[in-house]
């Protein structure tokens, strides 16, 4: 993975404005000045640019396992920085050639290596970083089933979040995550909406097999198409469970 110093991302401001070469008060540490350059952002809040240790490894190693599963090449030839920020998220430069990716501060390390795990796979295989609801399944789905083939060690806490994904789940219709809006996220707000995206996951994973689930990610969300590569008793139940 190689680096550009590239400058962090105000995550609380209206304007997706990168913060200044001034605004670094440490080596790698920047603090966002906020208003007026970034409208919407209080300021004083602190990213981090992580370039080695515990959480630098696991997010190497949630690539490698993304590019495996989804049959993918590593993007490694283009710069990819791992902040530590606010809200868990993959942006890119508008010729996505340089990336940016996000994780919460404010979680416990078990959210973290869940959080690398289902950016990495945005990184690796999403074609897009506008997002729709059957590549935040993917992603969501990738995270919770292989977290722990990389760090078997959380194996209890994962236990307990795969329980509580189902439980917040079951709160969300299928016809809610097809509509979710997710060019106005609200951060906390949605997760209701990445736990029933990984509770629908699952149940496909379950008819289906998790090959066939993973070759979803070659047509570009279109279900339908998808659906035409499985036998009729899986398409029927898939339908089923998608309400399609």
């Amino acid at each position: 993975m190689r680096y550009n110093d590239q400058m962090p991302r105000c995550q609380f401001s209206s304007k997706k404005r990168d913060l200044l070469p001034e605004n670094e008060i440490a080596e790698g540490v920047f603090q966002c000045p906020g208003g007026p350059h970034f409208p919407g952002c209080l300021g004083s809040e602190i990213y981090v640019r992580v370039t080695g240790g515990v959480l630098f490894d696991y997010f190497e190693k949630s690539m490698d396992l993304a590019a495996k599963n989804f049959e993918r090449k590593n993007p490694k030839e283009f710069p990819t920085e791992l902040w530590l920020g606010y809200r868990g998220r993959t942006v890119s430069n508008s010729a996505r050639t340089s990336f940016q990716i996000y994780i919460s501060t404010e979680r416990p390390m078990y959210w973290h290596l869940r959080q690398l795990t289902h950016e990495a796979f945005h990184r690796v295989c999403s074609t897009t970083l506008k997002g729709n609801w059957v590549d935040e399944m993917l992603a969501e789905t990738f995270a919770m089933t292989k977290l722990c083939d990389i760090e078997p060690g959380f194996q209890s806490e994962h236990d307990i979040g795969t329980f509580k994904a189902r439980s917040a789940g079951k709160q969300i219709s299928i016809e809610e995550l097809q509509n979710w809006d997710l060019q106005n996220r609200h951060y906390g707000a949605d997760n209701g909406f990445y736990n029933k995206a990984y509770l629908c996951g699952e149940q496909l994973v379950k008819v289906c097999g998790w090959q066939r689930f993973a070759k979803l990610v070659n047509y570009n969300s279109d279900i339908e198409k998808w659906l035409q590569t499985l036998s009729p008793s899986m398409q029927l139940s898939v339908r089923k469970i998608l309400s399609l």
